[in-house]
């Protein structure tokens, strides 16, 4: 129905957005969300917020790079300094994914070799599985959880939290989803 909307009404950037969102929310297609905020997005007229969240978007649903480059368009299409600060944030952001990807590779070699987790950083490193403190982009370090192996950005990091999938989705249908982060 929202799709006839937009055969009607083609610069009305609002169904765009509708469709995303639910394309977003409702069916998990997040490549298709992102495709439907960047065409609201590129209406004259549009909220600049509608590409962000096309970039966060792709950023859930695993395509880091095109993230990255619609972060990277952003950052230098856009005249306000918010638009490029956030993405500047949003590519560190992507870096870190990018090292936690790595590091979990290393802590899971360890965990073959040795049969069990290892509890610190500095145990890995010990091990030559590292050479100390991994940091995130911005110099603080990663976390690592010695019971379940996850790795993470802290929590007085600047990148923390990473734009990640949440957890579950609400069991209620009509539940006020989370905004896009």
């Amino acid at each position: 129905l929202l799709e006839k909307g937009v055969t009607f009404a083609p610069k009305n950037w609002d169904y765009y957005h509708d469709i995303g969102f639910i394309y977003y929310w409702y069916l998990g297609d997040y490549e298709r969300a992102a495709a439907w905020f960047r065409r609201g997005g590129d209406l004259p007229g549009a909220p600049f917020w509608l590409n962000t969240y096309a970039g966060v978007m792709l950023t859930r649903g695993g395509n880091r790079e095109a993230s990255r480059a619609l972060w990277m368009q952003i950052g230098q299409s856009e005249e306000s300094d918010w638009l490029r600060t956030m993405s500047r944030l949003r590519l560190l952001q992507l870096d870190a994914l990018d090292q936690i990807d790595v590091l979990k590779r290393i802590v899971e070699d360890f965990t073959r070799r040795t049969g069990r987790r290892p509890q610190s950083w500095q145990q890995l490193a010990a091990a030559g599985g590292g050479s100390g403190v991994p940091q995130d982009p911005l110099g603080t370090p990663y976390t690592l959880d010695p019971e379940t192996g996850e790795i993470g950005v802290a929590r007085n990091s600047e990148l923390w939290p990473l734009p990640t999938e949440p957890a579950a989705a609400p069991e209620l249908k009509g539940a006020a989803p989370p905004m896009p982060r």
